[in-house]
Parts: structure tokens; sequence; C-alpha cells
């Protein structure tokens, strides 16, 4: 059920770990029917030199993701700093780009 904006933002800072990203958003569109709430996925990507742009490319036509290069290394605490800044939800998740959802837990604590 992702949407623009909505109940959650799922914000994922990443840098050059693209398997991890992919391997999360295929995890996210598997199982995103099990959301009971629009969500949106944001992105920041801090300058990565590795495919992360093109896994986010890859995703974006199944899942609703704002995406975001930084054009240089911002830090750890700046990635995060922005991506969180960039949620629109009424609520926001950090989430590594290595971590996965317990979508059933998620249903729980936003309801």
């Amino acid at each position: 059920m992702s949407v623009q904006g909505g109940k959650l933002s799922i914000c994922i800072p990443t840098f050059e770990r693209s398997s991890f990203l992919d391997y999360l958003l295929k995890k996210i569109y598997e199982e995103d029917y099990k959301l009971e709430f629009p969500f949106e996925i944001i992105i920041s990507d801090n300058a990565s030199n590795d495919d992360t742009q093109l896994i986010v490319e890859k995703w974006q036509t199944s899942l609703n993701i704002k995406y975001f290069r930084q054009t240089k290394n911002i830090g750890a605490i700046g990635n995060y700093n922005f991506v969180i800044n960039k949620a629109s939800g009424e609520f926001s998740l950090y989430l590594a780009d290595d971590d996965l959802i317990d979508f059933s837990s998620l249903n729980s604590c936003i309801f």
C-alpha cells in the first residue's frame, strides 16, 4: 500500500551497500500488502560509487520511492538527518539499509 506521504515515512540512509538495499526493497515489495496504512519510502544515497542509483531505479516503479543522491558524502549523521527531514508521513521510521521490517509489529505500533 505504498503511496506518497501518508501515515508512515520509511527513511533509509545508504552508502555503497546496494546489495543490502536491493534485498531490503525486495522484501518491502513482497510484504507491503501486510501494512494496513499508506507509507512512503525515502532513500538518501550518501554519494555512493556503486550501483545504488540503478537499484533504486529498478524498484521505483513498484514502490513509491523518493530518492535523493548527495553530490558529496555528508557523513553518516548528516545523511540520517537529511533523510529524516524529507519525511512527510505522520510517523517516521529509520531503517538501515541492512535491516528488515516486522510488518505485524509495525501495524501494532502505528494503530
